[in-house]
């Protein structure tokens, strides 16, 4: 058992991602892996209060399957593997949503993304969010590629009278999302969820909508912006469109007139190098705006469809 005990313990400590936990949010999150592994609660609260996460206090106070089972945790962060996957949940917003490979992670710019529309949303439809129970008229919105399910969820709770259509192409991402839902939003919530292609599928012809959302893949296939641990352990389907990243717009721009009614309001998120692209594909839109992320880069597209 020693040298088991030995490799583990090098492979832990010997990590750049062990070694670093020096600021606030990195304790934390290591603080969320110890709780992972059954590490006893008052001691990971006892070390997170005092910023503890020392070779010696590691040694000393983890049990020695917990340290076991970090090593191999830590290891597969070394390959670049998400820690979002080994702790199987993503922060977003104000939810925690279950996440696992082969659906995409939640990002902050997404996050960003969903406060826009929201703010949008509540200049046209103040109500809603001043008063719970009050119902937003003929109001239906669509997403499409829902992922885990972070965008739907969160513009639920912010409209709990909205009507929300979800759909995606991904078995795993409506296995999650589902539960997602049902963990954040109870039982009954009112998200429809569809595994099937939006450009396809027939229900979808036979609807419009008034709200249409969307954080589609837009990464080109040759991207160097792309990081490696990216490309190789998150879904190519949720991130590549094409060999310019512009694919998913194209075939919207075609579908537009199918989905949308009169003054159906547009949301999509973008690259960051895509604005010109983007307006110029959706030019027969009205009042088209391109929104920047905190970061000071345009990422978000809304724009107003005319019949």
């Amino acid at each position: 058992m020693k040298p088991i005990f030995s490799i583990s313990v090098q492979a832990a400590l010997q990590t750049k991602w062990l070694r670093q936990i020096t600021q606030r949010k990195q304790i934390l999150l290591f603080s969320k892996v110890l709780k992972k592994l059954a590490v006893d609660k008052a001691l990971i609260d006892a070390m997170v209060h005092e910023s503890i996460f020392t070779e010696k206090i590691l040694l000393q106070k983890i049990p020695l399957s917990a340290f076991f089972m970090l090593g191999k945790m830590a290891k597969q962060c070394q390959k670049g593997f998400p820690m979002a996957y080994l702790l199987k949940e993503a922060p977003f917003l104000t939810n925690m949503l279950k996440v696992e490979p082969g659906v995409f992670i939640p990002r902050p710019e997404t996050e960003e993304f969903v406060i826009y529309i929201q703010k949008k949303l509540q200049k046209l439809w103040p109500k809603a969010l001043a008063t719970p129970d009050f119902s937003i008229a003929n109001e239906h919105m669509l997403e499409i590629g829902f992922g885990s399910g972070a965008i739907s969820i969160a513009l639920q709770q912010a409209f709990p009278k909205l009507a929300i259509s979800a759909i995606d192409i991904s078995k795993k991402a409506f296995k999650l999302a589902t539960a997602n839902a049902q963990d954040i939003l109870g039982p009954r919530h009112s998200i429809q969820f569809m595994e099937a292609d939006a450009f396809t599928h027939m229900a979808l012809q036979k609807q419009t909508f008034s709200l249409l959302v969307s954080n589609p893949p837009y990464v080109a296939e040759h991207s160097k912006d792309l990081a490696q641990e990216v490309r190789k352990f998150e879904p190519a389907s949720a991130l590549f469109a094409g060999a310019d990243g512009l694919r998913f717009y194209r075939k919207m721009a075609s579908y537009l007139p199918k989905f949308c009614t009169r003054d159906s309001l547009i949301f999509f998120e973008i690259g960051f190098d895509q604005a010109a692209d983007v307006i110029s594909i959706f030019s027969f839109l009205k009042n088209k705006h391109i929104e920047k992320d905190f970061l000071g880069k345009p990422r978000f597209f809304s724009a107003v469809f005319s019949a």
